[in-house]
């Protein structure tokens, strides 16, 4: 089954129509630090750019998971945390007004970073009141509503799709290395 965004039609939401906007608890990193024991589990979200924000894991956390998180100290990363966390000062939270999952969560993730793209740096930040106010379209169903069932499943496919390619890929460069010959 082939999915396709165009088949589709969309519509334009501000983001506090779909989520409730607050900052994050800050929670500094000695303070983890001391109550960390052998086994990490929760990541502590920061504002880095890459990983997922992320700056390693902790026994502690402060938030729950299922929630997007927006970077608001440098230029506006967004990410899709599934799992309880902890966090650095400047990470502001989205918390859905609706039923969300892994595939729904990078969606919208993704049309968050589409519209925001170039527009935040560190002298016009997305601070929480430019996070509300900024539009996202997203596909709607038949009622006129966000179409969540189409976003998980059109991610879903994407990740599917991923994993087949990168398994042939990986399947291929066995073959070639062991000389063809299957073990």
């Amino acid at each position: 089954m082939d999915i396709q965004l165009t088949d589709k039609q969309w519509k334009e939401y501000y983001i506090n129509d779909l989520f409730e906007v607050s900052g994050t608890k800050t929670t500094p990193l000695k303070e983890l630090q001391n109550k960390n024991e052998t086994d990490s589990y929760y990541p502590y979200v920061t504002t880095k750019s890459d990983f997922m924000g992320i700056d390693g894991f902790y026994r502690y956390f402060t938030e729950e998971g299922g929630v997007i998180v927006i970077d608001s100290a440098t230029d506006g990363h967004v990410h899709y945390i599934w799992t309880n966390f902890s966090s650095s000062d400047h990470v502001e939270k989205l918390t859905p007004k609706f039923e969300i999952n892994k595939y729904i969560g990078f969606f919208i993730v993704s049309m968050i970073k589409f519209a925001s793209k170039g527009k935040f740096n560190y002298g016009y930040k997305f601070s929480q009141s430019r996070i509300r106010r900024q539009k996202i379209m997203l596909p709607i169903n038949e009622k006129n509503e966000p179409d969540y069932k189409f976003m998980s499943e059109y991610m879903e496919h994407l990740e599917k799709e991923q994993i087949k390619k990168y398994t042939t890929y990986l399947e291929n460069s066995v073959d070639t290395i062991g000389g063809g010959k299957k073990h």
